[in-house]
């Protein structure tokens, strides 16, 4: 974070928000000699961090942090749930097939965010997108408890720990993570550019 706020300084974006400090104080007579003197050419000194620390960076750090800690908590969870036994809570997956199941997330999740992000947040905008995000996250949490009767049933039933059930869960959850990836995507804009002819 203290990077990107590097970065930020730094950027052409900075001489607007000198202008715009510049237009809330008052100014003083030196300081209109001074303006006159250097053609109001912005100071090569960085702003304060405070300037930085508006309410909508806040708000878009505080989301963005959301975010990554309910997705980092997910991920984690998945393949510890997933081989743990299924009197113990989980499905008793072995590693090769927790494998196969997250790679085939990853290149379900390529595709969508591909195909479907685009479409989604200009349909929805950013902002539903990042609250259809969080939202996400209460069906991969809850689909742990899912999975688990699913397979305590068939295990019961049939002896095995997996039954289509299972698996239709499963493919909910990792589904519900492809929805949730999109609150990180950026939607860039077409932007039309005029062509001056000679």
């Amino acid at each position: 974070m203290w990077l990107i706020f590097q970065k930020t300084l730094d950027s052409p974006q900075r001489s607007d928000l000198i202008h715009q400090s510049s237009r809330d104080t008052p100014p003083k007579d030196t300081d209109v000699r001074e303006s006159e003197n250097t053609d109001a050419i912005p100071s090569a000194k960085p702003l304060p961090l405070h300037m930085l620390l508006t309410k909508p960076v806040m708000i878009s750090i505080s989301n963005y942090a959301m975010l990554a800690l309910l997705d980092m908590s997910a991920m984690v969870l998945i393949p510890l749930v997933w081989s743990t036994p299924v009197n113990m809570g989980g499905l008793n997956l072995s590693p090769a097939s927790i494998g196969l199941w997250l790679s085939a997330y990853g290149c379900l999740n390529g595709v969508l965010q591909f195909a479907l992000f685009p479409r989604v947040v200009g349909r929805l905008g950013p902002g539903r997108v990042v609250l259809v995000s969080i939202v996400a996250y209460v069906i991969i949490y809850t689909m742990f408890s899912f999975e688990n009767l699913a397979a305590r049933h068939a295990t019961s039933a049939h002896g095995s720990g997996t039954n289509a059930a299972v698996w239709l869960f499963v493919i909910l959850q990792l589904a519900s993570i492809c929805i949730t990836d999109m609150g990180f995507s950026e939607f860039l804009e077409k932007k039309t550019v005029s062509h001056v002819s000679d």
